[in-house]
Formats: C-alpha cells, structure tokens, sequence
C-alpha cells in the first residue's frame, strides 16, 4: 500500500533504479519537487515518517492512517457541502424559486396545455401566445413570441384602457411623445390626469388608417394626428339608481348639466342636492382592430420585499390569477403581496357590469359624430351639452 502509493506520488515504477538507491531524505525532495499539488499533502506525510527503508510495514501504517484521516476530512466537508446545498435549495423553494404557475392552471396560463375553446376567447385565456406579445407584456410563461417588434409596438400603446359597462379594456395611446412640450396642460390631461371637467375632449379617439386609438383628444392633439382622420366613441352619461326620477328629466333637458368643484364631478341638482353622473364611454362597432388587455392588475411586489428573483419574476410573465376581489399578473406577484398561493383561483372572467341596473339608467348622449347634426350648430361643429355651445373639435380649445 505505502509502495503503491509512492510510486504514484514520485512518479517512479517500483523497478527503477533510483527509487530504491535513493536515501529516504532524497527519496523526498524527489516527492516534493516532481509532484503535482493534487499530493503533495501525501509526500510531506511520506517524508515526515520515513525513517528508514528497512521498517516499511511501520511506514506503511502511518501512511495508511494518515491518508485514511485526509479521506474521513474530504468526506465531512463534503457531508457539509451537502448539508448547505440541501439549506439553500430549501430555502430557495419556499421563498425566491416559485413555480411559473399553478398545475391546474395550465389551461389558462400554458400556451402547449391551453384548451382550443380558451384560446379562441380572450375572456377565458389568462394570457397570450401571438408573436408580439412581448411588445404588451402579457405572454404566457411558455409563449415563442418574437423579441424585436416596431417601435410603434414597443413605446406607443402603452396604456391599458376599462371602458364601457363591462370589464373591457384595451391598450391605448396614452402619452405624448417624450420631446412635447408645446403645452404641459395637453400631456398632463393626456396622461391620466384629466379631471374631465370637458368630457368632450376626454373622449377616446380612434385612428382607422394606423389602427391606433388614443385615451382621449389631448393624446391624439399631441401625437400630431390629423383631427379630420378621427373617430370618436360614443358617449353615455348615468345616475345612480337610488333616484331614478332623474332619467326622463335629464332626457328631456340635457341642458342642465353643471360641474361641481367640490365633487370634481358633471351632474344635476336635484331640491339643492348635487347629483353626481358616471360618464362611461363605448367603443364604436366599426373600431375592432384593437388589442384587449386586463384592467387593474397588481403588476409588482411591495418596496419592503427583498427577494428580488422572485420580484423579476412577478414583472416578467403574464398568468392571471385571483384572490377575493383582487386580481394579479401571476402566481409570483401574489406571492410577495403576501397571498396563500393555495387559495389563489385561476380564471374569474365574467362580464359583470359596472353596477346592477337596468337599461333605461343609460343615456347616449354623444355619438360621435363630427358637428352637423343638432340643430343649434353649423355644419362642422359639434353641440357640447356641457359647456352648452357649438365647439370646433378639431382643435383643443
């Protein structure tokens, strides 16, 4: 055993001739400086216990000892590495790896387990498979979609849009370019922060030939599209059904419409008291070249959350889930939003309406049509029931 090992430290065959003429002090430096470093640990023991060549059976023990102690240390550290890898992937289990998604919701959120039915129905499918789904970052976990797209895609439909008395939304223009600055009160308005104070301006337009659609007339005015090229939605205003009576008033005399301050709200007085009006606004049948998005999504984990894989996780994929009345982007962001994955359900879609009331509460008000059709106003101008004046709307005044 010492010989064999020897000879494979030294590099020397048992027969040579100067593996057994050399003295043992010799014998070491032949170790020490022909060895590679993978045993040199076993040439300082060979040399330390080699005394003399006559007593090999008490050199071969210390060796044998010495190795058997170098291999019980090698195997501890490895229990050891064992004991830290098993550590981390546990605690990578429970908090920073989570699965992309539910087992039983692959049929909703798997582009290869999706159900025919389900792909064909925006309503059913949790998230996309087409080829530009990476513009609008909704693809399923497992969708081939291209990662280059034009850069329309990419930076202009940026929004997601709720509109009519459903939970319908699609993405919209809703910004102005980045190097507008010819007034901040149109991007203000444009970017979410209208307080529709002239519903006729924050009205959504589309743009048939780009088929593009912009969140309302500030948007398409800073985009620099041509007003005559636009096409407005419908307009329908509603009270709340706790006083009904204002239905065929209202209908009768559209006239009476009043801003409040106070509410930040269009509505009508009612004996002194203000009755505020929801404007919702519908997509006209002949806009259909549009791409439906989901309203309202927790799309990010909380600033205190520290574990940012999971973090990225939650902000790269889409699979829809929900929890009471909350609904997130996938299973990763209802995670560190502190929810129970296990009481997550996969596919709550339902056309629910805004609020339960029958149809003669909903009142169209403006159909989006340009000018010529009251009798107040000259052709090419719109009656505004609001400012109660004919308006030129192509321009933003």
């Amino acid at each position: 055993m010492a010989d064999l090992q020897w000879n494979r430290v030294s590099n020397l065959e048992p027969s040579s001739p100067e593996a057994e003429t050399f003295p043992v002090g010799h014998r070491a430096q032949v170790c020490s400086s022909s060895t590679s470093e993978a045993y040199s640990y076993v040439c300082k023991i060979s040399s330390s216990a080699v005394k003399d060549d006559s007593n090999t059976e008490s050199t071969a023990k210390l060796i044998s000892e010495s190795l058997l102690d170098m291999v019980n240390q090698v195997n501890l550290l490895y229990a050891g590495a064992l004991l830290f890898t098993y550590a981390v992937c546990i605690h990578g289990r429970n908090v920073n790896h989570l699965s992309p998604f539910k087992d039983d919701c692959s049929h909703w959120n798997s582009c290869l387990h999706m159900r025919p039915e389900y792909r064909r129905s925006f309503t059913q499918r949790n998230c996309e498979c087409d080829f530009i789904c990476t513009a609008f970052k909704d693809c399923c976990y497992d969708a081939k979609a291209i990662k280059k797209f034009p850069y329309y895609f990419r930076n202009r439909l940026d929004t997601c849009f709720r509109y009519g008395m459903y939970n319908e939304a699609i993405y919209v223009v809703g910004s102005c370019p980045p190097n507008y600055i010819a007034s901040s009160f149109v991007k203000r308005f444009c970017e979410g922060r209208d307080d529709f104070r002239d519903p006729m301006l924050s009205t959504p337009v589309s743009h048939k030939r780009s088929h593009t659609t912009y969140r309302n007339r500030y948007c398409a005015f800073c985009n620099e599209v041509l007003p005559s090229e636009l096409t407005p939605w419908k307009m329908y205003i509603r009270f709340d059904d706790s006083y009904p009576h204002l239905i065929n008033a209202v209908f009768v005399n559209q006239d009476d419409f009043i801003f409040s301050h106070d509410f930040l709200k269009w509505g009508v007085y009612d004996d002194d008291i203000f009755r505020p009006l929801e404007i919702i606004f519908q997509k006209p049948d002949s806009v259909s070249d549009v791409r439906q998005c989901r309203f309202n999504l927790i799309s990010s984990c909380p600033s205190s959350w520290e574990h940012e894989y999971v973090a990225e996780q939650c902000r790269s994929y889409l699979g829809e889930v929900h929890y009471k009345h909350q609904t997130y982007r996938n299973v990763d962001c209802a995670r560190c939003n502190g929810v129970d994955v296990s009481q997550l359900t996969c596919n709550e879609h339902t056309r629910i309406a805004r609020s339960v009331q029958p149809d003669p509460f909903l009142v169209l008000l403006y159909q989006g049509e340009y000018g010529g059709r009251h009798p107040k106003c000259r052709y090419g101008l719109t009656y505004d029931r609001f400012r109660k004046i004919c308006r030129d709307l192509t321009s933003i005044n």
